[in-house]
């Protein structure tokens, strides 16, 4: 899973030296409050805030949630997207008939 280690560590996966992966930026932007830019600092405390939420688990057990419980992964980013945005979230819900994750 690529986002393991960066949850397992809390810290930032980097192209370069101070360059975020694009993919991980995508993917922590979603865990921002509404209006928070995706600067590093930003980005930074939401990698920790993933961590934590995991603290105390061994690494085998953090993989097996995210590969074993996709659902709740699911369930998890949709609540917080719609906490950012429930407007966006009921209009995709009324054009396609389901909500949008991603």
């Amino acid at each position: 899973m690529k986002y393991l280690g960066m949850i397992c560590r809390g810290h930032l996966p980097c192209i370069a030296r101070h360059k975020v992966h694009p993919e991980s930026k995508k993917f922590l932007q979603l865990f921002l409050a509404k209006g928070e830019p995706p600067d590093r600092g930003n980005l930074l405390k939401a990698a920790r805030g993933l961590h934590l939420a995991f603290k105390g688990m061994q690494t085998e057990e953090i993989y097996a949630v995210l590969t074993e419980w996709p659902d709740l992964l699911h369930q998890a980013i949709r609540s917080v997207l719609q906490r950012q945005n429930p407007a966006g979230c009921e209009r995709d819900q009324q054009k396609t008939g389901r909500k949008k994750v991603f």
